[in-house]
């Protein structure tokens, strides 16, 4: 049997209601409130402050950027022959505003960039940044598009100052993040920040190498055709890992750097995360790729003693 409701008390208790509803906000705003006065940050000062912060970020990005692109471009055009993906390499790196992070953009303006391909990075010192690359005819030109030929023009430059190599072509970005990471495209690398501020530049370059062979190796198309067959792509991702680490260590070597310091890497993440140590889904533990870092180096010192190609050692039948 259903109970009779009295509208008269119904009302009541809604009136209750709807008077707690209102005063709760002001009992609580005076239990949030601040017990201090603080000192006044006028628009004047703030935006002082934000123009200091901005050109300190924007100088930072662009020393990392330079930096990048140095030890970078050194893999690319020194493995040249080992990758399909080719183009021609004139010691520049153009950017328009949208490469820059989206904060840094407005101030990046003010530094003379815009909507046209301009210098981000030259190797020869006389190249001034921001400097606008065309082509013979006068038309903008990116030299991170595929199928550039090397041929630039730079006003002011002349075209013997730019030696042309043959390059792996895929650019290598600067990605504006504290996360120490970098990862493959399948037809570019990005590089954090935070990577850059972690490893020095022959840890640098083992990274690089790490991310181009990933890209050469095709994993990325091996890893989105596994999931696409239902296969998964934990345990396919972590023998990719292994490949790269490897192949990227002979790239390295080949560029001239010091890959001695790269199974030290893996302790050093281990360390910033003790999870790396131990089971991993999509990659080797720390572990492990300190171990087979070692013997990868110790491979690649028996081959360079001994005067033979500098090459990974691939199954019979591989590419």
């Amino acid at each position: 049997m259903l109970r009779r409701i009295d509208p008269r008390r119904a009302d009541v208790h809604s009136r209750g209601v709807r008077h707690l509803l209102f005063i709760a906000p002001l009992l609580l705003s005076g239990c949030l409130s601040l017990g201090t006065v603080l000192p006044d940050a006028t628009p004047e000062r703030l935006k002082s402050e934000t123009d200091v912060q901005m050109a300190a970020a924007y100088e930072n990005y662009i020393a990392l950027n330079d930096r990048l692109q140095r030890v970078g471009r050194k893999i690319l055009t020194e493995n040249s022959a080992l990758c399909e993906r080719i183009s021609r390499d004139a010691g520049v790196q153009t950017a328009t505003l949208k490469t820059f992070p989206k904060p840094l953009r407005e101030y990046a303006k003010s530094q003379g960039f815009d909507d046209v391909p301009r210098i981000l990075y030259a190797l020869e010192p006389s190249v001034k940044r921001q400097s606008a690359v065309t082509d013979k005819d006068g038309a903008a030109l990116s030299v991170q598009k595929p199928g550039f030929d090397g041929n630039i023009y730079i006003e002011g430059v002349k075209a013997e100052a730019l030696p042309v190599k043959p390059t792996c072509h895929y650019p290598i970005t600067l990605s504006y993040s504290p996360a120490v990471n970098a990862y493959a495209t399948g037809r570019a690398i990005r590089v954090t920040t935070g990577m850059m501020e972690f490893a020095d530049d022959d840890e640098l370059a083992v990274i690089i190498g790490h991310e181009l062979a990933h890209n050469t190796e095709g994993h990325i198309v091996k890893i989105v055709t596994s999931r696409i067959a239902g296969l998964g792509t934990g345990r396919f991702s972590r023998v990719y890992e292994s490949e790269a680490d490897y192949v990227g260590l002979y790239y390295a070597q080949r560029a001239g750097f010091d890959i001695t310091k790269a199974p030290n890497i893996w302790r050093r993440i281990g360390l910033m995360s003790v999870k790396s140590m131990g089971e991993s889904k999509s990659h080797p533990t720390t572990p492990e790729r300190y171990v087979r870092l070692a013997a990868a180096i110790a491979e690649i010192n028996r081959k360079r003693v001994a005067g033979l190609p500098i090459l990974p050692e691939r199954k019979e039948g591989a590419k």
